[in-house]
């Protein structure tokens, strides 16, 4: 379970694009035990290319404190993402992400590097009261060190694929919140 608090800022100076600075905390349970506390900064640009074509940019850094004993749970995650996002005719969108995640721990099999990349598609109308959209992607999860007892020889690297369909009912809303 995660509990989550933050406060966006956008600014926008002109026309192109948008400036997106964030700030947020909170904490993690295991369980029935708080795991760890975090707190974290982020900024990101989005910059029109056209008519039709824009890019996303941005960079986060989170830093985590353990709260249980044991040891191994400080930790600090670097997260950076580049994004080409196209409008279709008809409304619809498409986007392509490419994301890194590095995560820098003293714990056992917790630091490790991420590499994803995904297609999402947004319908350009919505199907009954729902906007749907639509993702594939591809990832590779590297830790360069990994214990089973002993150490793995070589590390671990889990390669996987994902995908899922999101259903948002846009039309029901409270206090801004909208079901998904």
């Amino acid at each position: 379970l995660r509990a989550q608090i933050g406060l966006t800022h956008l600014w926008a100076p002109g026309k192109d694009g948008y400036w997106r600075f964030e700030v947020n905390g909170g904490r993690t349970w295991y369980g029935r035990s708080p795991f760890y506390d975090f707190a974290g900064v982020g900024v990101g640009r989005v910059q029109k290319l056209g008519e039709k074509l824009s890019l996303s940019i941005g960079t986060q850094l989170e830093e985590q404190k353990g709260r249980s004993s044991g040891g191994g749970r400080d930790a600090s995650v670097w997260s950076a993402f580049a994004g080409l996002g196209w409008s279709l005719p008809g409304g619809g969108r498409l986007r392509a992400d490419l994301l890194y995640r590095d995560v820098d721990s003293d714990g056992v099999n917790r630091t490790s590097r991420q590499w994803s990349a995904q297609v999402n598609y947004a319908m350009g109308r919505a199907v009954g009261p729902a906007e749907i959209s639509f993702t594939l992607g591809r990832s590779t999860l590297d830790y360069d060190e990994y214990w089973v007892i002993t150490p793995v020889p070589g590390g671990r690297v889990d390669e996987s694929w994902f995908g899922g369909a999101t259903a948002s009912f846009t039309g029901w809303s409270y206090m801004g919140f909208v079901p998904e």
